[in-house]
């Protein structure tokens, strides 16, 4: 099994994006992608709150309810009144599958790229134990995953993680990055950018120890992209040695 973690310091800065790039940089692997939110999507939809601004849709990762009927999920699929009455299934599962590929959400996005499987995972309290203990026993031995959080670094023990921190001319203040992802640093194997051209910079980010185990500084590399959903050679070689050192007994 190979995991890959993607986080980015801000909404919008492109981590559906690179999810898209690393599955269609790396097939073989044939990909479960996992999109994990803090949003309440099924809540807000059942409950007719607006979602015409683009911001909240990408946020809520759900269009209007048409697309309820492409949607399902994993524990208490209702199909039937999802079909005649354009609803979400219940609330009391947070996980979603997604099941048709195209641009319309970010799990479509996913499948469009050629994952095998599209997840959605909803933690409108922030607490992931429940809905990750829910998700493990749907996968089979050697099911690998990529997933799009930045918490579920805490969770999980990834053979990659890949943080995006804005663009590389361009770096937001600390004030306006997310929370989580500053919580998520010190996982981090490497910084990812956008830029104007592909470009490595192979001890770019540099790491304290933890405060309650300190140990000596270490440095992790930045891999500016001038397009996050196409991974650069030197990007595509260095994940592949890390996936294969993981896949050996």
């Amino acid at each position: 099994m190979a995991i890959i973690v993607v986080g980015g310091s801000n909404r919008g800065v492109g981590k559906t994006s690179l999810v898209c790039g690393l599955i269609a940089a790396l097939p073989e692997y044939r990909w479960t992608a996992v999109k994990i939110t803090t949003h309440d999507h099924k809540l807000s939809v059942a409950h007719g709150i607006d979602n015409s601004q683009p911001e909240r849709r990408a946020s809520l990762n759900l269009t209007h309810a048409h697309r309820a009927s492409f949607v399902r999920q994993l524990f208490d699929v209702r199909a039937e009144a999802m079909a005649s009455h354009l609803e979400p299934a219940p609330v009391n599962s947070p996980i979603w599958e997604e099941t048709t590929p195209g641009e319309e959400t970010d799990t479509a996005r996913y499948l469009a790229a050629g994952a095998a499987r599209a997840l959605l995972v909803s933690a409108p309290d922030g607490d992931l134990s429940d809905p990750l203990n829910q998700l493990w026993p749907r996968f089979g031995r050697g099911t690998n995953l990529i997933f799009e959080s930045n918490s579920v670094i805490h969770h999980v023990r990834a053979d990659a993680c890949l943080l995006i921190h804005d663009v590389a001319e361009r770096a937001l203040p600390l004030p306006e990055r997310k929370q989580s992802f500053l919580a998520a640093v010190r996982y981090a194997d490497a910084m990812v950018a956008r830029a104007k051209a592909d470009k490595v910079i192979p001890d770019g980010l540099c790491l304290a120890g933890p405060d309650q185990a300190p140990e000596p500084t270490s440095t992790r590399p930045i891999f500016h992209l001038a397009s996050l959903k196409r991974l650069s050679p030197e990007l595509r070689f260095w994940l592949s040695l890390r996936l294969e050192r993981s896949s050996r007994p």
